[in-house]
C-alpha cells in the first residue's frame, strides 16, 4: 500500500483512535444509520421495517412473520421528515426515531417511540431538538446528531435512569457516524470542510477531535467494528474510501453513503448504490481483502440499503425503489453465502433518505 504523509497521520491517528490492532467486543450494531427503510431485528430474531409514507405524513410499519413471510402494513403514527432510525436496546426491545418538521420553520424535532414489555409500543414522546434524526451506539447507548443550524454535533448517553440531556459535541457537518472499540469505548466520526475527524470515548471523557486525513471532500462516514479494529468508510469524489491501515479506495462511482454489514464470520460486507441509481452493488470481505463487486440482478434503488443480521447468521437487504413505490428485500442462502432473489414489500414509502 502506498503512503503519503498524509496517510501516515492517518494511519498514526488511526492508533491513537484505536482503529487498528484492538478486537471488537461480540455483539454488532444491528443497524445501518440514515437508510431508507429503517430496519432491526427483534428480540424473537425477526425483522421490523419502518418506512415514511408518501409525503412523509407517517411512518408505516411492517413486521416478518414466523417461517420468514411478511404481515402487512401498518401505519405506525408520528410525523417525520426523511427516513428514521431504529435501534435494539439492550433489553432486547426496539426504539424508533424520526424527525418531526412540521411547523416548516427550521424547528426540527425528534420524536421518539419505544417497544414496551411483552411486545406493545408505547406513545410517541418529544425527544428535543436537532436536524437529523439520531445515530445511535449499538446497545443504544448513546445517540449522536446534528444540531439545528447544521455545523455542530449533539450527543446525548443513557444512563440507569433513562436519557441524559442533549449536549454539544463539538463541530461537524452531516450526519456522525459511531462504532464500538474492542475495548468497550465508543469512537465517533464526522467531517469539517471534507476532512475526517474521529473522537474516542475514554474511561475520564471524551478525547479531542484528532483529524484522520484521506481525501479532502470526504462526507457521509459509516463505521464499523471488526475483529481486527474499527474500520472507516467515507464518500468523496462519488468513490467510497476506505480507513483501516491506512488509506485505499473502495468503490467506483456511487450515489451516497454506503452501508455495511457482518457476515456470520465476523467479516465484512458493504452496499453501495451506483450513481445512477440504476444498481446495486456489494463487496465481500475475504481472508485476503475484497473480492470483487457484484451487482444485484434487477435492482435499483435510491437512499442507503438498509441491512440487518437475521437470527441464523444470514444478512437481509431492503432497498427503496427510486420513485418510492416498493421496498425490496433480498437474504443470504446461507450465512455469508450468495443472495437469493428479490422479493417486492410493496409500498407505502417515501423515497426521501434524509
Amino acid at each position: 500500500m502506498r503512503f503519503t504523509s498524509r496517510g501516515a497521520l492517518a494511519l498514526s491517528a488511526a492508533l491513537v483512535l484505536g482503529l487498528v490492532g484492538v478486537p471488537a467486543e461480540a455483539g454488532y450494531p444491528l443497524y445501518s444509520a440514515t437508510t431508507s427503510p429503517a430496519v432491526a431485528t427483534g428480540a424473537d430474531g425477526l425483522s421490523e421495517v419502518f418506512a415514511p409514507g408518501p409525503g412523509n405524513a407517517v411512518l408505516n410499519h411492517r413486521r416478518e412473520l414466523a417461517g420468514g413471510s411478511w404481515g402487512p402494513w401498518e401505519a405506525f403514527g408520528g410525523p417525520t421528515e426523511g427516513a428514521p432510525a431504529v435501534v435494539r436496546n439492550a433489553a432486547g426491545l426496539l426504539e424508533v426515531f424520526a424527525l418531526d418538521h412540521r411547523d416548516g420553520k427550521g424547528d426540527e424535532r425528534i420524536r421518539h417511540r419505544a417497544q414496551l414489555p411483552g411486545g406493545a409500543w408505547g406513545e410517541w414522546s418529544d425527544f428535543g431538538r436537532a436536524a437529523s434524526v439520531p445515530v445511535i451506539a449499538d446497545g443504544a447507548t448513546d445517540l449522536f446528531a446534528v444540531a439545528t443550524g447544521g455545523t455542530k454535533l449533539l450527543h446525548r448517553a443513557r444512563s440507569g435512569s433513562g436519557w441524559g440531556p442533549w449536549e454539544e459535541f463539538g463541530e461537524g457537518s452531516g450526519l456522525p457516524a459511531v462504532a464500538r472499540g474492542g475495548d468497550g469505548q465508543l469512537r465517533v466520526f464526522t467531517t469539517v470542510s471534507g476532512q475526517l475527524m474521529g473522537r474516542t470515548q475514554t474511561p475520564a471523557g471524551w478525547s479531542q477531535w484528532t483529524p484522520l486525513g484521506g481525501p479532502t471532500d470526504a462526507h457521509s462516514p459509516v463505521a464499523a467494528s471488526t475483529p481486527s479494529g474499527v474500520v472507516v468508510f467515507v464518500t468523496a469524489d462519488q468513490r467510497v474510501h476506505e480507513l483501516r491501515d491506512g488509506w485505499s479506495v473502495l468503490s467506483e462511482p456511487v450515489s451516497g453513503r454506503p452501508s455495511v454489514g457482518h457476515n456470520a464470520d465476523g467479516r465484512l460486507e458493504v452496499f453501495v448504490v451506483g450513481r445512477d441509481a440504476s444498481s446495486v452493488q456489494h463487496r465481500k470481505e475475504t481472508a485476503t481483502g475484497w473480492g470483487p463487486w457484484q451487482t444485484f440482478d434487477g435492482s435499483s434503488a435510491v437512499c442507503s440499503p438498509s441491512v440487518t443480521s437475521i437470527v441464523d447468521g444470514r444478512l437481509g437487504l431492503f432497498t427503496l425503489a427510486p420513485a418510492g413505490e416498493a421496498i425490496t428485500f433480498r437474504e443470504q442462502t446461507t450465512p455469508g453465502g450468495t443472495w437469493g432473489p428479490a422479493q417486492v414489500l410493496d409500498g407505502p414509502a417515501s423515497s426521501r433518505c434524509e
